[in-house]
């Protein structure tokens, strides 16, 4: 794979960002892979834009502040606008997801056009929006992804809620009869109280969409 673009929307990851992106290039380049990091900030407080001006002198990161709506799958969509690779990685921000599994993910990427880093610590949620939104397994709203970048274009907007991109991403994908594949990883249950708060919300939304 010639090069990759991976998403990652944030708000407030001052404390976190630093070492995502050590580890992105630390991983990646052991794999010989190229990349680009895309940042959409959706207005951080916490000097999370400084650090990522800074960050952007010394590793090859392209960065955006958020110009439309607030939320999460907003970011991912304006994220998408920059990229230009044929797969993106979408990951989120907290450090809860190992990038150390990217490449697993990238090298299945010849036979299938999504994969999903699966947690093995949600088997509840995996049942409740795996098995019963798509009669599958698949951990639904994992917030570490490799795909196809041209599936963000079939994407219907009027599905898509500030917290909830997963649904219709996965549900988009069977449509167009993408081949998906999961990679096990060591999930990290680190969670700040937004993000519970945030958590929760987006469940609600998923299940409100079945």
């Amino acid at each position: 794979m010639k090069i990759i673009d991976i998403l990652i929307p944030v708000r407030n990851e001052a404390e976190n960002v630093g070492e995502l992106v050590e580890r992105i290039d630390k991983t990646l380049k052991t794999a010989k892979q190229a990349y680009r990091i895309i940042f959409i900030d959706d207005h951080s407080t916490d000097g999370t834009w400084s650090l990522l001006n800074s960050l952007k002198k010394k590793y090859p990161l392209s960065i955006f502040q958020k110009k439309r709506l607030a939320g999460k799958s907003f970011s991912l969509l304006e994220a998408a606008s920059h990229a230009t690779s044929e797969y993106v990685v979408v990951i989120d921000g907290d450090l809860q997801y190992p990038p150390e599994a990217i490449p697993s993910m990238i090298e299945l990427a010849d036979e299938n056009q999504l994969i999903i880093a699966k947690r093995n610590s949600n088997p509840i949620s995996n049942f409740i929006f795996g098995r019963l939104l798509f009669g599958t397994q698949f951990d639904i709203h994992s917030g570490l992804k490799v795909f196809k970048r041209e599936l963000f274009s079939h994407i219907s907007t009027n599905e898509v809620t500030p917290w909830t991109f997963d649904v219709p991403l996965i549900a988009t994908a069977m449509q167009m009869g993408y081949r998906i594949a999961e990679v096990d990883i060591e999930f990290s249950s680190r969670l700040r109280k937004g993000s519970k708060l945030k958590y929760l919300k987006s469940s609600s939304e998923r299940m409100s969409q079945a």
